[in-house]
């Protein structure tokens, strides 16, 4: 009977060993969920955000620049857009002007070599673009079957002032285009990069057409009565879009959470 008793009495201390361990293991684990939820808590009430540190970092989101390119073409030519200014000089009366004349000339007249001077105004171009091409047309009434080099101009000129004699050689030796005079009507040249360089801060003289003095050719000027047979300069741009900044997001910066006291 006392083996029996004493067996018993040990069952009984050991079940409550075992549940007194439970107890405390679950008083512990409610323990650690009210310190986390007090913690919790305390980061809601503190307006920061709860990701950890290096989720804070500050994210750069640069503004998507448009990817639609529109082109706009402008035709500058006196009597339709932007000032023209063209003269004609002549080595065989060197101090007369041809800036008043309505017939602009390349080649040999006369007893001497004639040279045609042509200037556009660039200021309809907006700053904030970007150039696609350029072309110079003129109109040809007589034809010399020759080739007819344009060159830019080095100096400043006006359309009633110059002359053989006060013009010299002022013009880049190397062409910057050409074209044949073998028929009448319009010619052209392509002066994208020099129309380029002009905007870019090369001043702009304007451009000279000559050709060999052996034969001539005649053009229409900008006095023609016609408007359309006028020269004129061709452009074609498109409007560059700002510069993308990078925004940075408004992140708060973390700071020390003080630790829960008990």
């Amino acid at each position: 009977m006392r083996t029996r008793l004493f067996k018993t009495s040990k069952s009984r201390q050991w079940i409550i060993t075992v549940a007194c361990a439970v107890v405390l293991a679950l008083m512990a684990g409610l323990a650690t969920s009210a310190v986390a939820a007090r913690e919790a808590d305390m980061v809601a009430e503190s307006g920061l955000p709860s990701e950890p540190a290096h989720v804070l970092a500050k994210e750069v989101k640069p503004i998507p620049a448009p990817t639609d390119i529109v082109s706009t073409w402008v035709t500058i030519r006196r009597g339709t857009l932007g000032d023209v200014a063209d003269a004609y000089i002549w080595a065989a009366n060197p101090n007369s002007n041809g800036g008043d004349s309505e017939i602009l000339y390349t080649g040999l007249v006369g007893d001497g070599e004639k040279r045609s001077l042509f200037w556009f105004d660039l200021s309809v171009v907006p700053a904030e673009s970007a150039l696609d091409s350029a072309t110079f047309y003129t109109y040809l009434i007589s034809n010399s079957g020759q080739t007819v080099r344009a060159h830019v101009i080095t100096s400043a000129w006006t359309e009633t002032g110059v002359t053989w004699n006060n013009f010299g050689n002022s013009f880049a030796p190397e062409a910057v285009g050409s074209f044949v005079s073998d028929d009448s009507g319009f010619h052209s040249t392509d002066v994208t990069a020099l129309v380029k360089a002009w905007l870019s801060g090369l001043p702009n003289y304007g451009l000279l057409l000559e050709e060999e003095p052996v034969r001539s050719t005649t053009y229409k000027s900008s006095e023609y009565p016609a408007i359309e047979y006028r020269p004129r300069l061709e452009i074609c741009y498109h409007l560059v879009p700002p510069t993308s900044t990078p925004i940075p997001t408004n992140t708060p910066t973390p700071t020390n959470t003080p630790a829960p006291t008990w």
